[in-house]
């Protein structure tokens, strides 16, 4: 599935799954004061519309860059890979984990904030994992749209491990929440 725009191009940056956390924030202010309305108080108000819309689109594409699973999700978008909701697939094991998770969670109502935080960092953990991983499945040049002739199209497993990554995050947003939910009780 196609996306709309490339984020990469908007911030004049490689399409690549790693990028440099200083040329994106460098990238991203530049950029903001040469589109931002304020900068051009004295234009016509068609320019100044056309400069909003171009500032709403930097700052949309920097949220997207800056957080390493959304800047995988739109990559491979952009490659034309699926996107969560047509492909919901992933491997058994991944499934039982999440069910693992889930059912240890719900054991976890009353628990300490030691043992919410040992979760937490296990579901971080795991999310550095997928990420590691997420990279050497990830071609060096995303704009390969063919399949690996020597196994199963990359996107697809790009996908699985992205559906895998996903629930992590969930899993530690959800952590998050009932750690501080028990320190302001």
């Amino acid at each position: 599935m196609a996306t709309a725009c490339d984020y990469f191009a908007v911030l004049g940056l490689p399409k690549s799954l790693l990028q440099d956390a200083e040329a994106l924030e460098r990238n991203y202010l530049a950029l903001c004061g040469a589109v931002h309305p304020d900068a051009h108080g004295m234009a016509g108000e068609a320019f100044l519309e056309a400069s909003q819309e171009r500032a709403s689109l930097v700052n949309q594409a920097y949220q997207v860059l800056k957080d390493e699973l959304s800047r995988a999700e739109h990559l491979l978008a952009l490659c034309g890979g699926p996107d969560s909701a047509s492909q919901r697939n992933m491997p058994p094991e991944i499934l039982e984990q999440q069910l693992e998770w889930r059912e240890r969670i719900e054991e976890l109502e009353n628990q300490d904030t030691h043992t919410l935080e040992a979760h937490l960092a296990k579901a971080k953990r795991d999310w550095d994992g997928v990420w590691r991983r997420l990279q050497t499945v990830f071609p060096e040049n995303p704009n390969l749209h063919t399949q690996n002739p020597t196994g199963p199209d990359w996107r697809v497993q790009a996908r699985e491990l992205l559906n895998h990554g996903r629930f992590l995050r969930s899993l530690a947003r959800d952590l998050d929440g009932r750690i501080h939910k028990i320190l302001l009780d």
